[in-house]
């Protein structure tokens, strides 16, 4: 008789293979720290090319933790938002960032800026806090975690659909209709080709809508909408939610057929016909293209294994270092795709970061002041006329630059408006809710938090980035139609009494079986 591994959960599973996703393997946390010491390997010429070994070494604790952060999520086989957090932070902020100080090179031809170094290194201790934080709140697993169903919900041993069980009361829980759980997303697609001539008139037309992102934006702004100028409901009406209502159609129907409804493909298709003409990257950032393209993606492959996690992050490195500064040929008629450059505008993340230490210093902590004027972004500046403009431009005025719409990753606006305490206490309940919201993936896209998880994955991209104030509105938007959807197709509570004797012998011997389609 062949060994056994035992698994937390009781089940067994043979010498030299494991589970899906096994979490907390001594075997994964030592493959992570080599990973991590590779990277920091592969990077050493560069840090040792920076005059300060302090700043170097901080430089490379940032660098290892994304990579072992990534490299922990891959291998437990079903953390999708960590993993794309982790990947995208170490492509997107710490290889640049170990690029851009080690030749004293930075975005915006500002190469003085990090000739400061105390203040480069206050921002570098900052960064290795807030990234700690998250790592911190990340860990390990909530009480309410079923590795047992995660197992059988990857690998089902029998096709079966299993009825759905209310645990607090023993009693099966009524399943939606096929009505109910697409009604919505169908009213949805119909809202948003009713917004079409009003967006269409206001463009100027149906092809500034697939033109460039300037032209539409000068053609905007003339109307008198924009963000600056009018904000409210100008801007959610023609530039916000008829995108975010394609989005949203297009995600739950998709959803729906992943969870083994019929799909309405007429409504579907007629959904992603608008959503291409809203959320294209010709008249769009290219992170709002991207979150309408690739979110529905993640629904359709719903990965969850070791292997899809890994082909997630390599993907996104691809995507990160070779595809994003490619697209900036959309960005308008003049603009020319480019090849990666490190220290070009694409990749001024961490130039921003030390940038927001600079204004701190200069100005102080702005207390939520940005932050909560994206959240109240429907209120009209004739209601709120002191709401802020997203944050990053007030940090690029500080500095003096000329074009002051750029980035400004999350992690940098919570410092700027709560302080270092603040901004670790954020980071650390971010990465608590994206524990959360893995799990819920891992097993039951059913719920609300799993359904939205994938959305959710590939929005933190414009977080990331920021600046929030820019980002929230069209994301929140989008976020709310979602939760609506997924509340209103909720299993309603226990409708009958669950009799385990004949369920057992009606669906015969069954191990691990989930309600949902399995992985291919």
């Amino acid at each position: 008789m062949s060994r056994s591994r035992p698994l937390g959960t009781g089940t067994t599973f043979p010498v030299g293979t494991y589970p899906p996703g096994p979490v907390g393997r001594r075997e994964d946390r030592v493959l992570s720290l080599l990973f991590a010491g590779t990277a920091v390997l592969l990077a050493a010429p560069s840090l040792l090319s920076v005059n300060s070994r302090l700043i170097a070494v901080l430089l490379a604790c940032f660098l290892a933790q994304c990579v072992y952060g990534a490299a922990r999520s891959i291998a437990a086989g079903y953390r999708l938002l960590q993993t794309i957090f982790w990947t995208f932070s170490g492509c997107y902020l710490a290889v640049p960032a170990i690029y851009q100080v080690s030749t004293g090179q930075a975005a915006w031809g500002d190469d003085f800026i990090y000739n400061n170094e105390d203040r480069l290194l206050v921002t570098l201790l900052i960064i290795n806090l807030a990234y700690g934080m998250f790592a911190v709140g990340a860990a390990g697993r909530s009480r309410a975690w079923d590795e047992q169903r995660y197992i059988g919900t990857v690998r089902p041993t029998r096709s079966v659909r299993q009825p759905m069980v209310d645990k607090s009361s023993g009693s099966i829980a009524a399943r939606p209709s096929r009505r109910s759980s697409t009604l919505i997303p169908v009213a949805y697609c119909a809202l948003s080709f009713m917004l079409l001539p009003l967006v269409i008139i206001r463009s100027g037309g149906i092809s500034t809508l697939v033109s460039s992102r300037g032209e539409r934006n000068d053609v905007l702004a003339a109307a008198g909408i924009s963000q600056e100028i009018s904000g409210g409901v100008a801007v959610a009406v023609v530039k916000i939610l008829p995108g975010a209502l394609a989005l949203a159609s297009v995600y739950i129907l998709l959803l729906r057929w992943r969870q083994g409804h019929r799909p309405r493909l007429l409504v579907l298709i007629a959904a992603a016909s608008l959503l291409f003409l809203y959320s294209n990257p010709f008249a769009n950032t290219r992170y709002i293209a991207v979150t309408a393209l690739v979110a529905p993606l993640l629904v359709v492959l719903r990965p969850r294994t070791v292997r899809s996690m890994a082909i997630v992050a390599a993907a996104l490195v691809v995507g990160v270092l070779g595809i994003y500064p490619l697209a900036n040929a959309f960005r308008a008629p003049d603009a020319q795709a480019k090849t990666i450059a490190l220290a070009d505008i694409d990749f001024d993340g961490f130039q921003q970061l030390v940038n927001t230490r600079e204004y701190v210093e200069d100005q102080g902590h702005t207390w939520g002041h940005h932050l909560g004027s994206a959240v109240l972004f429907a209120l009209p500046r004739q209601v709120w006329p002191d709401k802020a403009v997203p944050a990053s431009i007030p940090v690029a005025e500080n500095r003096g630059y000329r074009f002051t719409n750029l980035s400004l990753p999350l992690p940098g606006e919570f410092y700027l408006e709560f302080g270092i305490f603040g901004a670790a206490a954020a980071m650390f309940l971010w990465g608590r809710g994206w524990r959360r919201l893995d799990e819920a993936w891992a097993v039951n896209t059913d719920t609300v938090a799993g359904g939205i998880a994938g959305y959710l994955a590939v929005a933190q991209l414009g977080l990331l980035r920021g600046p929030v104030g820019s980002i929230v509105p069209i994301y929140a938007t989008t976020v709310l139609l979602l939760v609506i959807a997924l509340r209103a197709a909720r299993p309603a509570k226990a409708s009958r009494p669950l009799n385990l004797g004949q369920t057992t012998r009606r669906l015969g011997p069954t191990r691990g079986v989930p309600h949902e389609r399995a992985e291919s």
